[in-house]
């Protein structure tokens, strides 16, 4: 493939796809914080000319994967909380805890996304991600305030908001490096290990039950 020039719109995604799937795949092994573009380019068999040709940055890069990544997990958790019988805060906090099994590019990915990945891309690039991440996020939100009537309109938005830093901040805890993991299994450490997904459901049954009691503001 390298060498190849993409010629038209369907060859020119096809191609983007491979290299998003090659920086996924890094992102999922254990070099993943420090993977470079001259890698990426390898395992897509692309040269790093075309690479850059398409994302000039590795942040703009892993950020269309995070896109991609994210509109996934969109989908997925839309379709989860459009099934029938009855919602509880609770049965929401545990069907959002369980929307990110086996994610964990995304979930690497939202850890570094205001930090690093929006911070090397252009003004363009980002307003179209986030035009297109706000549809996502209001049209998922509606879908929240319907399973919680408690919650006012308006409000799904700002719920999956702070759910958004839950995730992060329980994720970037329990994604341990090598050596930390290998720590955390010693007896006396073992309090400190941080088990993502039912901390993620109890927090966020926390974070909605504070929500529902809360007065609405004026």
């Amino acid at each position: 493939m390298v060498g190849q020039r993409a010629r038209g719109d369907d060859d020119k995604q096809a191609r983007r796809e491979v290299m998003l799937d090659a920086a996924s795949a890094l992102m999922a092994s254990r070099q993943w914080a420090t993977f470079s573009m001259s890698e990426l380019a390898a395992r897509a068999a692309l040269s790093k000319a075309t690479v850059f040709g398409y994302y000039p940055t590795r942040e703009a890069l892993l950020l269309a994967l995070c896109e991609r990544e994210l509109a996934g997990w969109f989908a997925a958790v839309d379709e989860a909380l459009a099934r029938g019988g009855r919602w509880s805060t609770g049965r929401v906090a545990r069907s959002l805890a369980e929307s990110f099994r086996g994610r964990v590019v995304l979930l690497r990915l939202l850890a570094q996304l205001e930090g690093v990945l929006e911070r090397n891309v252009s003004e363009a690039s980002a307003r179209a991600y986030k035009l297109r991440l706000g549809a996502h996020m209001g049209a998922l939100g509606a879908r929240l305030e319907q399973r919680l009537p408690w919650m006012r309109a308006g409000a799904g938005v700002a719920a999956l908001l702070r759910a958004r830093a839950v995730v992060t901040g329980l994720w970037q805890m329990a994604d341990a490096s090598p050596v930390i993991e290998k720590l955390l299994r010693e007896p006396e450490l073992a309090p400190l290990r941080v088990r993502f997904e039912p901390e993620l459901e109890a927090t966020l049954a926390a974070l909605f039950a504070g929500m529902a009691r809360a007065p609405d503001p004026e």
